[in-house]
């Protein structure tokens, strides 16, 4: 799921029931540069690409899974209490 904030939208990504991890969209290589450079969740739901430089990204920890970005994506802190999800930095 994508939703607004962060500099270019955030990924919202949920592995468990009640546990989620939520990135940054901005791509961390070119992302300074490019305004373009805004990573977008694939078919499988568990990586999001970089349109501009083609780094992908595991969504269960935002690692680098293929370069030539060497950072991973920013993560943001979440907070589940069964009903609602909060989003911060």
């Amino acid at each position: 799921m994508e939703v607004s904030g962060g500099n270019a939208g955030i990924a919202i990504y949920r592995y468990q029931a009640d546990q989620f991890q939520a990135y940054d969209c901005m791509c961390p290589y070119d992302g300074a540069g490019n305004t373009s450079a805004v990573v977008q969740i694939q078919t499988n739901k568990i990586m999001v690409t970089c349109p501009v430089c083609g780094s992908s990204f595991l969504l269960s920890d935002g690692s680098v899974s293929k370069g030539p970005a060497t950072c991973p994506l920013k993560a943001y802190k979440t907070n589940f209490d069964g009903t609602n999800l909060t989003v911060s930095n």
